[in-house]
Formats: structure tokens, sequence, C-alpha cells
């Protein structure tokens, strides 16, 4: 079983530059792949192609060997979740009900209370949010609510799990704690594709990562071979210093103090 794209184009505009040019990958049960790469390279258009929220304009995308478009809506969203970067107001939603919207494609939650659901109540727990379930979405920070979306893409329960940037705005230590939640969920058979801008959290937690720059994949790999000075050169320029983790052995990234403005 596999989440799989071959020959992938897209543009915004007919005519215009591809957004996404011509991209190849597999994702595979029990990994943690991580795409990475400067702003405007494609990652968000490629995770929303590999969704089915947008339609290639060639190539194509395959869910467990057959073709994603063929999937009835219900039953993707029962195999495959996505958590793009921007959400509609949910703002009217206490943060226990926000979760339980991850119920409906299993026929919503039981009866009672959102919170009373046992897949909600290990959401919220494992985001850490269990103390806030009955407050209102709109009240809370910025990151409290980025990890109430990622509370309700993990009570969805999919083998497939799709998230642009699941870290946005959040401090160093969530951000550290929802890897470890990608990782888990990795262990436990689920293929896990994230897309983050933070190289160190990719260098320490992926399974795979993937280098994108100006629409093309242009390398994939573990993070060692792909998380190296040359590569991220050609993608973000010559600002890059690459180091190893002091515990981990893994590549770790700093920018030079003289990058230009």
């Amino acid at each position: 079983m596999t989440l799989a794209a071959r020959d992938l184009r897209f543009a915004w505009e007919r005519g215009g530059p591809d957004a996404v040019n011509g991209v190849s990958l597999g994702l595979e049960p029990g990994e943690l792949l991580v795409l990475v790469g400067p702003n405007g390279s494609g990652k968000s258009t490629l995770l929303a192609l590999l969704s089915g929220w947008l339609g290639p304009d060639a190539g194509g995308v395959a869910l467990d060997g057959v073709a994603l478009g063929r999937v009835r809506p219900r039953e993707r969203a029962r195999r495959l979740a996505y958590l793009p970067q921007r959400v509609a107001p949910l703002y009217d939603l206490t943060v226990a009900e926000l979760v339980a919207t991850g119920r409906y494609p299993w026929g919503g939650t039981v009866p009672g209370p959102p919170v009373d659901d046992p897949v909600v109540g290990r959401a919220l727990a494992a985001t850490g949010l269990a103390r806030l379930a009955e407050r209102p979405f709109g009240t809370l920070s910025g990151g409290e609510r980025q990890r109430a979306l990622l509370a309700s893409v993990l009570a969805q329960e999919t083998r497939w799990l799709l998230l642009d940037e699941p870290t946005a705005a959040l401090d160093l230590h969530h951000a550290v704690a929802i890897f470890h939640l990608l990782e888990a969920a990795a262990a436990e058979g689920r293929g896990v594709l994230a897309v983050t801008h933070d190289l160190n959290l990719a260098a320490l937690f992926a399974t795979r990562v993937g280098l994108m720059c100006a629409g093309r994949l242009e390398a994939l790999g573990e993070p060692g071979d792909v998380l190296t000075a040359p590569l991220l050169e050609r993608a973000y320029g010559p600002e890059v210093l690459v180091g190893s983790h002091p515990e981990a052995g893994r590549p770790s990234v700093l920018p030079r103090r003289g990058g230009r403005p």
C-alpha cells in the first residue's frame, strides 16, 4: 500500500509557470517523509495535489493502488487526512467540537458531548489540549489553534496523514512535541508526509526528506543525503552552514551571518 504520485504537473494559470513540475514520489506506511524548500518552491501545491484538493494538469496520484479521483470522498476521508496551511474560521466551535469534526467520515461522535468520544479525548490529550476542551476555538492563541487543528486530523484515524506546516506558530517545545507525535504515528504504521520550513526538525525526525526547488523535487532520501551544503545551496543560496547535531549525529543547519537582505 502506498500513496504515490507520478509525474505531477500543475500551473495556477494556463500557460503560466508550473508550480509543480514533473514530481514523482511514493509515501510508504511507517515512514515520516518531510518536504522542505524555500517559499514558492511548490511544497504546499504538491500536498494539495496528493490530497485531492487540487487536480493535476498532468500525471496522477494513486491511493493504495487506485487513482485518487476514483475514490469516493467519504472513503478517501477514512483513509487520508489533510491539514492545509489555512483553514476557514471555526470560531463558533469549542475545541472539543472542532476535534470531533475529524470523526465525521466515520459517522460522527458517540452520543453526548464530543469530549466523551474516546478518540476525541485521545487526540486532545496527545496535543496537550484536554484542559482547553470546552474553550471556544476563537479564544485560543495561534499555537493553540494549530494544535487543535492537528488534533482534528489525528481524530480522523487515517492510514495517510498529509500536514502542511503543522508546527507553524508553535514554540520550540510544542514544535518538537508535534514531531514526536508524527514520529509515533509513523511507528504505528501510518504514512506521514509533512511540510516544514524548519530544516533542523526535518533532520532530526524524518525517515526521508524531499527537497523542493522551483516546482521540482531536487532530492529525495535520508536526511544526511539530502540536507547537505551543495543541495541546500542550490535551493536556498549560499547562506547555509551544515554541521552535525551533537547528540543525534544528524545534519544541523545554521544561517550564515552575512546572508543577503
